[in-house]
């Protein structure tokens, strides 16, 4: 029913577009021959049909291209449909929990923990945190 409706609208629009453009004539040039005396009218639904003709082949291939799902493919369809919808559930929750984990990891960020300065005999300076002081520092021999 709406295909007839909107058939029956554009065939209206068509009518007053001809029947507004019928006193209007020009001159088609085409390479060794001209028209004279065409109405506007007309070339513009030729060129509207030649676009209508060249777009089927490309929609027919398109529409072959499509598979269409058979009966006893239907179960094998919707089981890869539910596998597809896990996988994306579950990356989904990946996701969320690496930005929580990121925010949570900007916010510890923000709360320094105490370093200590060790300096090396050779001169060399190394800040570790003091939680890994647990062991004993040997203090060097003395000769």
């Amino acid at each position: 029913m709406l295909r007839l409706i909107v058939f029956i609208i554009v065939a209206v629009l068509l009518v007053f577009f001809i029947g507004f453009n019928l006193p209007n004539i020009c001159n088609i040039s085409i390479i060794f021959h001209t028209f004279e005396n065409v109405h506007v009218v007309m070339p513009v639904l030729i060129s509207f049909l030649l676009g209508i003709l060249i777009m089927v082949p490309f929609v027919l291939a398109a529409r072959g291209g499509v598979k269409k799902v058979r009966k006893e493919n239907k179960e094998a369809f919707e089981k890869m449909k539910e596998d597809s919808k896990s996988k994306f559930a579950s990356k989904k929750a990946e996701k969320k929990k690496f930005k929580s984990d990121k925010t949570s990891a900007t916010d510890t960020s923000k709360t320094t923990e105490p370093k200590v300065e060790i300096i090396h005999p050779e001169g060399e300076t190394e800040y570790v945190p003091a939680q890994h002081l647990d062991a004993k520092v040997e203090k060097p021999a003395q000769e």
